[in-house]
């Protein structure tokens, strides 16, 4: 059998109260806007040149960094590893339309990298095509 979470305000915590509020099946009320004030645009563009090979965030990944941004612009400054759980928590509780637009958007972003890592490609590739060229001329 689940136990019921009871609620609490999030403008009543602190870091140094969040952990013990958590273990003790208290969940914390957040509402994050929807849809979201995220675009896949955005993710992808903040991205690494590094990084940019790596797969796209997921959808519960994109929901924690909206949760956490949401917190900042709250001026709450909670560690990562609190940040994580509650946001697990009310993803767990999460309807599902908010869960699809999520998806969505994780997808939208793998789409936003390809296009990215095409265009690196064929920059790439343009590249190699005029060393080449040089090499070939000397």
């Amino acid at each position: 059998k689940k136990k019921k979470k009871k609620n609490m305000n999030v403008s009543n915590l602190n870091s140094e109260n969040l952990s013990n509020v958590i273990s003790n099946n208290i969940l914390p009320r957040v509402i994050l806007p929807f849809p979201p004030n995220i675009t896949a645009y955005e993710i992808a563009n903040k991205r690494l040149r590094s990084n940019i090979r790596s797969k796209a965030p997921n959808a519960f990944f994109i929901y924690r960094k909206v949760f956490m941004d949401h917190l900042l612009s709250l001026d709450h400054k909670f560690k990562m590893t609190d940040v994580s759980k509650l946001a697990s928590e009310h993803w767990k509780n999460e309807t599902q339309e908010v869960i699809t637009t999520y998806k969505k958007i994780s997808k939208q972003v793998e789409k936003e990298l390809n296009n990215i890592r095409n265009k690196n490609l064929v920059y790439a590739n343009d590249i190699e095509k005029h060393k080449f060229m040089k090499r070939k001329e000397s």
